[in-house]
């Protein structure tokens, strides 16, 4: 995990991502992906219960913190979707979500 420092990933993140290879596989690539299209930004990482699957699924939230504009965020956002995600065949959308954290 080269672009995240393992050494700041939460335990419960740490067993998930053990637990996920593929959402592993997949994160180094997604932050380089988000990092050249926002810039300059953190990221928080987050086990949550997926509250519509009742089944007790969880995901890895990925938090994208920036000091953005509002409108600014979401075309980025957007942009990744198209530039990115949209593109990734062997994406666990059920594993992984992303989503846009703004610092004051």
């Amino acid at each position: 995990m080269s672009m995240l420092d393992e050494t700041l990933i939460r335990e419960d993140v740490a067993g998930y991502l053990a637990e996920n290879p593929d959402v592993k596989k997949v994160l180094p690539e997604a932050i380089a992906a988000i990092k050249s299209i926002f810039g300059n930004v953190d990221f928080c990482l987050q086990i949550m219960d997926d509250p519509d699957s009742g089944s007790g699924d969880v995901h890895l939230l990925v938090e994208i913190l920036m000091k953005l504009e509002v409108d600014d965020a979401l075309n980025k956002l957007e942009e990744f979707d198209q530039q990115w995600l949209f593109k990734q065949n062997n994406y666990p959308s059920n594993k992984i979500v992303f989503t846009l954290g703004f610092l004051l």
